[in-house]
């Protein structure tokens, strides 16, 4: 675990290196740079619930969840760490990028199959050696308009990597497709979803077809402005499957809120899940996120038209 400790330390070393020195305490120019004064933090909470804002972030969540299922022989926990960067960029005056790349790292307790002769030939039996590794590597780009709060919208593509260090880890498949969003960012209420697809387009020929929906659906009540209590689950369909294991939708209910490390705002939240719906071969029965997400200051470039 150290040794991904020491990765994730870097890519925040690197991120702020990229971004130049720290902001805050300095004067500013434009209206929406990092609040410098505490009383500003409501500022900031304002748009660190708006997905296409200007702002910098580095979101860590680890989540953990207990599979069960016809293959398991009793309730296995995977583990589960995102690492997210959120890096925008104005592209012209009126066009905004936002990149984001999704890190995972995985603790699945699964290897692969065994197999025993049967009356009928081969048969396959679960192995339940535990692998952790990185996973296959996401990377969202959405592009957005001069949209302004409360209604914001993005669009782009979407790709997987198959970057798996194990092979149950990985599908094996170069995927792409569109990802889609779309938030009400209101004072009380904020709600939306970010929608993803992906068809494989090459890769490993011995490994599956992919054609894999993700849903992430948010509603959030802000108690405080800094304060809210909600949920941001993820559905995940997958069209290969039969109808049996075709859908995961959980249901989930937790907290964020903002406060400062030192200088540095960060958003801190936990999220209990339950999975109503579940593939009946293997798949989760419930679980629990923690979220700790930076917000690293942002270099002047970025704000600035590219074009």
């Amino acid at each position: 675990m150290a040794t991904w400790a020491k990765r994730m330390a870097l890519m925040c070393g690197f991120l702020l290196l990229l971004a130049g020195p720290p902001a805050w305490g300095q004067e500013s120019a434009k209206p929406d740079a990092v609040p410098e004064k505490p009383e500003d933090m409501t500022s900031l909470a304002d748009r660190i619930i708006n997905p296409v804002s200007d702002l910098w972030l580095l979101s860590i969540q680890n989540g953990m969840a207990w599979y069960d299922g016809e293959i398991t022989d009793k309730k296995r926990l995977v583990n589960l760490t995102l690492v997210q960067p959120v890096l925008s960029m104005q592209l012209t005056e009126n066009w905004r990028m936002i990149a984001r790349p999704i890190i995972p790292i995985a603790s699945f307790p699964f290897s692969g199959f065994d197999y025993e002769e049967g009356p009928r030939g081969p048969v396959p039996k679960p192995n339940f050696g535990r692998h952790s590794g990185l996973g296959d590597m996401v990377l969202w780009t959405a592009f957005t308009n001069k949209y302004t709060p409360p209604n914001v919208f993005g669009f782009g593509p979407t790709l997987s990597l198959p970057t798996g260090t194990y092979r149950t880890l990985t599908t094996g498949k170069f995927s792409m497709g569109p990802m889609a969003l779309a938030f009400h960012t209101g004072r009380k209420w904020v709600f939306g979803t970010v929608v993803q697809h992906w068809c494989s387009v090459a890769g490993d020929d011995k490994r599956g077809s992919i054609n894999l929906t993700d849903i992430l659906y948010s509603v959030q009540y802000r108690l405080t402005p800094t304060t809210s209590i909600g949920f941001s689950p993820n559905i995940r369909i997958n069209w290969m499957a039969d109808s049996r294991n075709r859908l995961t939708l959980p249901v989930g209910i937790g907290g964020t809120t903002l406060i400062k490390l030192g200088p540095l705002p960060v958003r801190v939240g936990a999220e209990f899940q339950w999975y109503p719906v579940t593939p009946e071969i293997a798949g989760p029965k419930y679980g629990f996120t923690l979220n700790f997400t930076p917000i690293v200051p942002a270099p002047a470039w970025s704000k600035e038209p590219l074009f």
